[in-house]
């Protein structure tokens, strides 16, 4: 009796547990489930907030796009615009005319006198045309290749004379007297008239190889015309370099430099535009 007693407490109390048992089971099944529908409910709104990002990358990649087109756009405009501006404006072009007077040799100094022709190659009038100019004994060596563009460059880039009114209606302080006006397809002369003094010592050339043993100059001419176009008072510039040689007497039709304290005839001078660039035009 005492057995049957003990056997069904035992028994209950197991049944007890296991019904307890089967009950965490089950909180821990329904607890895993909610876990996992929270899990779910993360990644959907990660995946969201990920095509969102996407979505705001494409938006931004696409204004970029457009941007840069529209940037494009305003570039071709502005570039057609100048191209626009710079047809319709005044242009000057210079080229060599004519050698007017021969070489000649005073005081151990050169003089020349050659004229150039000033062609409007544009559609407006160009106003308050000046020519300014210096000339120079070029050196023998590299320099030859480098000088004269250097030259016309530091020298076209200060103002043609000193201002010393405060008219900016004059061009540089150009006045009217000295100025002329060139209207489009018209071509007027302008003389080049100088003298040059006594040349240095490395400014006598001695060429390699030379038969004759002379020492020969060769005179560099730099310049530049400014000009304005039509009524604007923008200033414009082309810049002009010539070489100054003469007919070789060993091989005629080549020109060579000038043999210095000797006159050449002027059917014997030559002068040609300088071969590697006549410097700034604006």
């Amino acid at each position: 009796m005492l057995a049957t007693v003990v056997y069904s407490v035992f028994a209950g109390w197991q049944l007890h547990e296991i019904h307890s048992g089967a009950k965490d089971t089950h909180d821990l099944a329904v607890a895993a489930g909610k876990q996992a529908d929270r899990m779910q409910d993360f990644a959907d709104q990660m995946k969201r907030q990920a095509d969102q990002t996407h979505d705001l990358a494409v938006a931004a990649g696409k204004q970029a796009d457009a941007s840069k087109a529209t940037s494009d756009l305003t570039a071709r405009q502005f570039n057609a615009s100048q191209r626009l501006t710079e047809s319709q404006r005044a242009s000057i072009e210079v080229a060599f005319a004519s050698v007017d007077n021969p070489i000649t040799f005073h005081d151990d100094g050169l003089s020349i006198v050659f004229s150039i022709a000033l062609k409007n190659v544009g559609r407006l009038t160009a106003n308050k045309v000046k020519i300014r100019f210096k000339s120079y004994f070029s050196q023998w060596g590299e320099s030859m290749f480098t000088e004269p563009m250097r030259q016309q460059r530091d020298f076209c880039a200060k103002p043609n004379v000193l201002r010393l009114r405060k008219d900016w209606e004059d061009l540089r302080g150009l006045t009217r007297d000295d100025a002329l006006t060139i209207i489009p397809g018209e071509t007027k002369p302008w003389q080049i008239n100088f003298g040059m003094g006594k040349p240095t010592q490395s400014e006598l050339v001695e060429l390699p190889n030379d038969p004759t043993g002379k020492k020969r100059v060769f005179p560099i001419v730099v310049g530049c015309v400014d000009y304005q176009s039509g009524a604007m008072v923008e200033p414009h510039q082309t810049g002009f370099i010539f070489e100054i040689q003469r007919i070789s007497l060993l091989n005629p039709g080549l020109p060579t430099m000038i043999n210095y304290g000797e006159d050449v005839p002027r059917e014997s001078v030559i002068v040609t535009p300088y071969f590697f660039g006549q410097g700034k035009n604006y």
